[in-house]
C-alpha cells in the first residue's frame, strides 16, 4: 500500500505516519517534516490510520497554499485567520505557536513569558490552553489579541464596525468615516474584546480621554456612535440585549476652546473687501451675509437650484433635514446673483471651486482661502465662516423677526408642536420681508464678471 512505502515508519514498535512539507509551504506550516504516531503495532492497521492522517495533512498542505498567496500569516488577514482558527479547533497548537513567534519581540526570554504567565493565572485564566502560548499571549498583548480571535474566545470591540458603518442610514459618508473613527478612538490597538468590557472600564476610558485633552462635546459625540453601534450589536445578536455598559456613563465637564462669535458688519465687510482679488471666495462671503447659509450648503447650490424669475435659492444638500429649505434672495444680491448664473463652473455650480475631496465637498479650498483671509485680519479661532451665519440669526432677533420664520431662514429645526409639528413653514414673501428688513446692506459693490 502508498502509506506502508512512503508515509510510516517503525519507531519504538509503533508505527508513524510521516509526510514531507513541500519547500513552497514550509514557513505557514512551520515544519519541514509531520510526523503523528498511529498508535498501532501492525502495519497493516497503521497503514490505513496513516492514510487518513497524511489525507489531512495534504488538505492542510492546500489551505497552506491559499495562505501563501495572501499577506504574511503575522498579518493575521480573513484566510489566514480562517486557516488558524481550523488549527486550533484541530488541536495543531503547533502551527498556531509558529505563527505566534513571529509577533515576538527580539530578545524575550522563555523564562521571561514564564514568568509573565504565572502572573496572569488568577480570573479568567484558561487552563485549556498550552501553557507556552498562554505565556506567550501574557508577555504580549499582539499575541493576546491574536489568540483570542484565533480560539474564539472572545469578540474584538471593531470586528463588525464595517459593516455597521454601511448600514448607517445617512447619505453623508464624511459622517459614516466619523462614526467609525470615534469607535478606533475607543480602542486604537484593537485589542479590546466585547466581552472584557465593563461599566468601570468604560468609565475609565473617560478619563484618560479627559486627561488627553478630549472636550466634554467631543467625548459625548464619540459616545454617542458608540452606544448606537453597540445597540445594532444587541439587534443583531452579537451581544447580550440585557448588558449595556455605557447606559450610565459620566462625562465631567471641562473647558473647551473659546466658543464661537459672531461677527460684527463692519468685520464682514472688512474681509469682504479683502477678498477682492478673490472673485468666488467674495461671493460665498456676500451669500453667506445675505443668506446666513452654511458654506457647505452654499458651495452645493446649482444653477437648476437657483429661481432667478422667483428670486430664491433652494438648498437640497444640508447636514440637516431643516437646512434643506428655500431661502429668498435679498434685492441687493440679485445682481450677483445673475452674474454667478451667467459664469456657472460647467454650466452647473453656482460657486466656483478647484477641488472636489473624497466627500464630494466643493467648500474645502474656499474655506481654507477664508481662514488665511480672516487670520490675516486678526481674528481667532472664534470667529470662523460660521460666524457669518450667527451674525444673520442675530440681526434677524435685533429686528425682532419671530423665531419660527427666522429659523425657516437660516434652516434650523422648530420643535415646538404648533410651529414645528403642523405647520408647513412661512411663505417666501414672509422670509423675504423680515431678511430684508433685518439684514444691514455691505458697503461693497456686489459684482462678480462671468466666466469660470
Amino acid at each position: 500500500m502508498t502509506a506502508k512505502l512512503s508515509h510510516i515508519y517503525l519507531r519504538r514498535r509503533m508505527w508513524v505516519a510521516r509526510l514531507t512539507v513541500p519547500p513552497d509551504v514550509q514557513d505557514i506550516i512551520g515544519k519541514t517534516i509531520l510526523s503523528k504516531s498511529t498508535r498501532e503495532t501492525s502495519e497493516a492497521r497503521a497503514g490505513v490510520k496513516a492514510d487518513i492522517i497524511v489525507a489531512g495533512w495534504k488538505r492542510q498542505i492546500e489551505e497552506a497554499r491559499k495562505v501563501l498567496r495572501s499577506a504574511p500569516v503575522a498579518g493575521l488577514a480573513q484566510n489566514e485567520m480562517d486557516y488558524l482558527q481550523r488549527a486550533w479547533r484541530d488541536q495543531e497548537f503547533d502551527l498556531v505557536e509558529d505563527a505566534m513567534r513571529v509577533l515576538l519581540p527580539e530578545g524575550l526570554t522563555d523564562a521571561q513569558m514564564i514568568k509573565a504567565w504565572r502572573r496572569r493565572q488568577g480570573p479568567g485564566y484558561d487552563p485549556g490552553m498550552p501553557s507556552y502560548l498562554d505565556a506567550m499571549a501574557a508577555a504580549v498583548p499582539a499575541i493576546d489579541a491574536a489568540l483570542n480571535q484565533i480560539s474564539e474566545t472572545r469578540t474584538p470591540f471593531l470586528k463588525y464596525n464595517k459593516e455597521w458603518s454601511a448600514s448607517l442610514n445617512t447619505t453623508k459618508g464624511r459622517q459614516r468615516d466619523q462614526y467609525g473613527r470615534d469607535l478606533e478612538v475607543f480602542d486604537p490597538g484593537q485589542n479590546v474584546f466585547l466581552e472584557d468590557i465593563t461599566r468601570r472600564s468604560v468609565q475609565n476610558w473617560i478619563s484618560r480621554r479627559v486627561d488627553q485633552g478630549d472636550a466634554s462635546n467631543t467625548i459625548q459625540r464619540r459616545l454617542s456612535a458608540i452606544r448606537r453601534y453597540w445597540i445594532w450589536l444587541q439587534d443583531h445578536d452579537y451581544l447580550d440585549a440585557e448588558h449595556n455598559p455605557w447606559t450610565d456613563a459620566k462625562v465631567p465637564k471641562t473647558t473647551s476652546a473659546e466658543p464661537r462669535k459672531a461677527f460684527t458688519t463692519a468685520q464682514i465687510n472688512r474681509l469682504w473687501q479683502g477678498a477682492s482679488d478673490d472673485k468666488d471666495l467674495a461671493a460665498l462671503i456676500a451669500l453667506a451675509a445675505y443668506t446666513g447659509g452654511r458654506i457647505g450648503e452654499l458651495c452645493s447650490i446649482e444653477v437648476a437650484h437657483v429661481d432667478q424669475e422667483q428670486g430664491t435659492l433652494r438648498v437640497v444638500d444640508s447636514k440637516t433635514d431643516a437646512g434643506n429649505r428655500t431661502i429668498p434672495v435679498h434685492k441687493d444680491i440679485q445682481p450677483l446673483l445673475a452674474s454667478l448664473v451667467k459664469g456657472a463652473q460647467s454650466g452647473r455650480w453656482l460657486i466656483h471651486s478647484a477641488a472636489v475631496n473624497q466627500y464630494g465637498e466643493r467648500s474645502v479650498p474656499l474655506g481654507k482661502r477664508f481662514g488665511r483671509l480672516k487670520k490675516a485680519q486678526g481674528h481667532g479661532p472664534a470667529l470662523v465662516f460660521h460666524s457669518i451665519r450667527k451674525t444673520v440669526a442675530t440681526q434677524l432677533q435685533d429686528a425682532g423677526c419671530p423665531e419660527p420664520i427666522a429659523a425657516d431662514i437660516i434652516g434650523h429645526e422648530i420643535k415646538t408642536m404648533t410651529y414645528g409639528l403642523y405647520s408647513t413653514g412661512s411663505s417666501i414673501a414672509t422670509r423675504r420681508e423680515w431678511l430684508e428688513k433685518a439684514v444691514i446692506p455691505l458697503v461693497m459693490t456686489i459684482e462678480r464678471d462671468g466666466g469660470d
